[in-house]
């Protein structure tokens, strides 16, 4: 487990002999072959497993450069008409869309080659931005990871029509191998961000009806210190062969 909020590479030793070790993977159900170089993004865990039998070899990687798609996505939020991000921003930069809360779908299409199916592909949304802590005003309730997501809050991925996976966590990315063919693509990524937002515009509903039949269970706070953050996808988002 790497605890930090900046990535960790390491080598790493067991006291374990005569056994293969494999990745387990518990968000995909994935094993793959491990060696002992450690490359462990902020704040990620990963399972290793020793056991006599060897796990799946990688797919052979086929080198070329990461394919960028921070440009030209198609936004749809729902009940609105569909609109154009040329360059990927925060949808709340927006003055309508400052205090909205729900969820967004960004879409558009990618040329991939064909000979470059068989190799390991993953849809990255960059590597976030490292919080110092010294930086807040002051020390927020619970816990925080000091990284702020290039997804905020968390989003669905579709390749041609057909799931991928989810993104919430470091690192901020899917593999989608096997989900591309050559030719055009289509890549749809529903995002979601937080109620917080909602909360921000104000102000709080009245809670005198639920407090005259059940009592007064508890009272906001520091309601006017809540402010609304960015939300969508911010980029920059690449198709990478790794």
């Amino acid at each position: 487990a790497n605890t930090s909020n900046r990535p960790a590479k390491s080598a790493a030793k067991f006291r374990v002999e005569g056994m293969e070790a494999a990745w387990w993977d518990p968000f995909t159900g994935k094993t793959s072959q491990a060696d002992m170089n450690l490359d462990l993004a902020p704040y990620e865990s990963r399972v290793l497993v020793f056991s006599k039998t060897r796990a799946p070899a990688a797919a052979p990687l086929v080198s070329m450069p990461p394919v960028d798609l921070s440009s030209d996505w198609t936004v749809t939020f729902p009940g609105a008409p569909p609109v154009k991000m040329e360059t990927l921003r925060p949808w709340t930069d927006d003055e309508s869309r400052k205090f909205y809360s729900g969820t967004a779908t960004y879409e558009r299409a990618v040329m991939w080659p064909a000979e470059v199916l068989k190799t390991r592909v993953y849809l990255s949304f960059g590597e976030g931005t490292v919080v110092d802590p010294a930086s807040e005003r002051r020390a927020p309730s619970g816990m925080r990871a000091w990284l702020d997501s290039p997804v905020r809050e968390a989003a669905q991925v579709f390749v041609n029509g057909k799931a991928a996976g989810a993104v919430w966590k470091a690192p901020f990315e899917v593999e989608v191998t096997g989900l591309l063919k050559g030719g055009e693509n289509t890549i749809r990524v529903v995002v979601a961000n937080l109620a917080l937002n909602v909360l921000a515009k104000g102000p709080l509903p009245d809670y005198k009806e639920l407090t005259a039949k059940y009592g007064e269970k508890f009272q906001a706070q520091d309601m006017q210190s809540v402010r609304a953050l960015p939300g969508g996808m911010l980029g920059p988002v690449t198709l990478v062969a790794k």
